[in-house]
C-alpha cells in the first residue's frame, strides 16, 4: 500500500472516531516527512508534527493541550515505548482521543490487506 493511501485510510479512520477533526488540536509524534500531518491539516485540523527527539521538552510545555494525538510506526523504533506511550497520554486533554499504530508482523498479515 502505498504511503499516501495509507495517510488516506488513517485520516478518515482518525475523522471517523474523533467525530470530525475541524478546529480540533492534533500532535503527530515522529511524524517524518509529514505526510498524515498533512492530510489531517487539509481535512480540517490544527495539526503540529513532532520529532520524537523532541517528545518529553513537548509534554513539559503543553500537557492535556491536544484534541488529538497520534504517533504511527514509531513504536517499534523505541527502546522502550512504554515511555513515549506514557509521555503521549500527558499530552491529550481529558476525554481527547490517542492513536497509535505500529507494524503487524503475523504471517497473516503479509497476505491481508486491512482498510478499517
Amino acid at each position: 500500500m502505498g504511503i499516501q493511501i495509507s495517510a488516506t485510510i488513517r485520516t478518515k479512520y482518525i475523522i471517523d472516531t474523533c467525530q470530525g477533526i475541524f478546529k480540533k488540536k492534533i500532535l503527530d509524534v515522529g511524524c517524518g516527512a509529514g505526510i498524515l500531518s498533512e492530510s489531517l491539516y487539509y481535512a480540517g485540523g490544527i495539526v503540529t508534527g513532532l520529532d520524537i527527539s523532541n517528545i518529553l521538552q513537548h509534554c513539559i510545555k503543553n500537557s492535556e493541550y491536544y484534541d488529538i494525538v497520534v504517533c504511527m510506526e514509531v513504536l517499534e523504533h523505541i527502546e522502550r515505548p512504554i515511555e513515549i506511550v506514557n509521555l503521549c497520554s500527558k499530552l491529550i486533554k481529558p476525554g481527547g482521543n490517542l492513536f497509535f499504530s505500529t507494524i503487524n508482523r503475523t504471517l497473516k498479515s503479509f497476505f491481508t490487506l486491512n482498510t478499517y
